[in-house]
């Protein structure tokens, strides 16, 4: 609107007349952009994914705001500040260099677009979706890390699937059948709390118990060290581990015993408080052992273990008061990747449907967002597709504002594979907002053509740096997102950035190209279509 504006005012136009004409000039096209962003945000509202239905409203509901601040603040306060003067200029250097650049290289232009589409539609179906929300997050972060240690373990991981029988007995006939399965470990139910093979295992235990009790529970237990006795035994140690690097062993234990020597070492004779540090060193060291040794004591006191022995608070979490039991199934590998997690799940639900658990959930819910995706990007594009053949009411128009926005998609997917960025929650209302956002860009450069009676005349005009402008600002804000700790956040803010770049470049060359073609092939030229 205000390049619009200082062009009419550049053209002979007072100021005030200069915003009327801008106003009838560009209002047109504003409204309809403004039209299309707001169907891209709101087309996940009909979908099931509540998060980015939820920010399609206010989203959408925004550029109804935005247009009206543009087509009635933006002039009251450039009337009131008298932007806009007779110094604008209607031609610039770079307009005139852009039209020449299409006139005589639009052949080369398509062509490599043509190569580059056909390149990136051979990588484009290397494209994945990451299901797993944990990965959003820093993996540097402590309890991230953690998490993703315990994972790796099928002893430790947090990804089992639950299941609910009928009774335990039921359980223990759903665990067989589900253990059977190559991507599982083992199951769990509250039988598996019951040890097999009792008998022996007690005598056992009552063997351990004769020789090891009356050392797990002395009569006289010796009085606490002093540090006359720390220091006499820690000299000892240092003695003992001289003597294993001294003997020229090699290898890791060597190297360890080495530096053990050198940390005693500075903790006796560089401590400010030698006492202090042994008795520390003490505490650091056998803390723990006295009630190890009790634990030890207690269990060798064990007695036979049956259903009705299991503490009450144990079998509350395997046993419901109607009698359902639970049911833990475990992988056998690190399932914390997509397909891995995706595979465990729907193995399990090939036994029992109705098996639930965060790996389920995940999956599920990753396919949920996959479809609302899906359906958000065919009612984007059905939408304004609908729109633009309203207002255009001319096949060749229409495919000329969408046909850019199509080979930024292709482009956008193959650069998401190259550099290795997937789709995931956060980032996958990305395609829907390129058509909705880069619309808008073309329908000003394919109205203007229409109003100038060719792509010359509009390459010339303020419509290519008014474009420019408000793609960079749009790749501005959204670019903003990439340095976002939250991974989620700084991949839509990469992606969008990528997309809206690329759109850049697809709608102010090969859209101008597009153009030039039609009328070359049409034999029209930039001064006389006017239909």
């Amino acid at each position: 609107y205000a390049l619009r504006q200082r062009e009419a005012v550049a053209s002979g136009c007072d100021r005030v007349s200069a915003l009327a004409t801008a106003a009838a000039s560009v209002g047109r096209a504003l409204s309809l952009s403004a039209l299309c962003a707001a169907i891209g945000f709101l087309s996940f509202v009909p979908t099931d994914y509540r998060g980015l239905a939820e920010l399609g409203i206010i989203a959408g509901a925004s550029m109804v705001v935005a247009l009206l601040a543009n087509l009635i603040l933006l002039p009251a306060l450039m009337t009131l500040l008298r932007i806009g003067g007779p110094t604008a200029v209607r031609h610039v250097p770079a307009s005139d260099l852009l039209a020449r650049l299409m006139a005589g290289g639009y052949r080369i232009i398509l062509g490599i677009a043509a190569v580059l589409a056909i390149a990136a539609a051979v990588v484009a179906p290397a494209l994945r979706f990451d299901v797993n929300p944990l990965n959003l997050q820093d993996p540097d972060a402590p309890a991230v890390a953690t998490y993703l240690d315990l994972a790796s373990s099928s002893r430790t991981t947090p990804y089992r699937i639950q299941i609910l029988a009928d009774d335990l007995a039921a359980a223990e006939v759903l665990a067989d059948d589900v253990a059977a399965l190559d991507t599982v470990d083992y199951t769990v139910t509250l039988a598996s709390f019951v040890p097999a093979d009792q008998d022996e295992k007690l005598l056992v235990i009552d063997d351990l118990a004769l020789f090891l009790l009356p050392v797990l529970s002395p009569p006289d237990p010796l009085a606490a060290p002093d540090d006359a006795a720390r220091r006499a035994a820690l000299d000892r140690l240092r003695g003992s581990v001289a003597d294993y690097v001294a003997s020229g062993t090699g290898g890791d234990a060597a190297e360890q015993a080495a530096r053990l020597s050198g940390a005693l070492f500075r903790l006796t004779d560089r401590a400010a408080d030698p006492g202090a540090a042994l008795a520390e060193l003490e505490d650091r060291l056998i803390r723990l052992l006295p009630p190890m040794l009790d634990d030890l004591a207690l269990a060798m006191d064990a007695g036979p273990i049956a259903l009705d022995t299991i503490p009450e608070r144990l079998v509350t979490d395997w046993l419901g008061a109607d009698g359902q039991a639970r049911l833990d199934v475990v992988p056998a590998d690190d399932v914390s990747g997509t397909e891995a997690m995706r595979t465990f799940a729907d193995s399990v639900q090939s036994v029992y449907a109705n098996a639930t658990g965060s790996p389920v959930i995940v999956t599920e819910a990753s396919r949920a967002v996959a479809r609302a995706f899906l359906e958000a990007t065919i009612i984007t594009i059905v939408a304004i597709t609908a729109i633009l053949a309203i207002l255009f009411r001319r096949v060749g128009d229409v495919l000329l504002a969408l046909l850019p926005l199509g080979l930024t998609a292709l482009y956008t997917i193959a650069a998401a594979v190259i550099l290795g960025l997937p789709f995931n929650f956060a980032n996958v209302i990305v395609l829907p907002l390129l058509f909705a956002l880069g619309v808008s860009s073309s329908i000003h450069l394919v109205m203007r053509r229409r109003a100038e009676g060719g792509a010359a005349a509009a390459l010339r005009s303020s419509t290519p740096r008014a474009v420019l402008f408000s793609a960079l600002t749009t790749v501005a804000s959204f670019g903003s997102l990439a340095v976002s700790a939250h991974r989620g956040m700084s991949s839509m803010g990469v992606l969008l950035t990528i997309a809206l770049t690329i759109t850049l470049a697809t709608t102010l060359l090969v859209l101008p190209a597009l153009m030039h073609w039609l009328e070359q092939r049409s034999g029209h030229h930039a001064s006389g279509d006017r239909r």
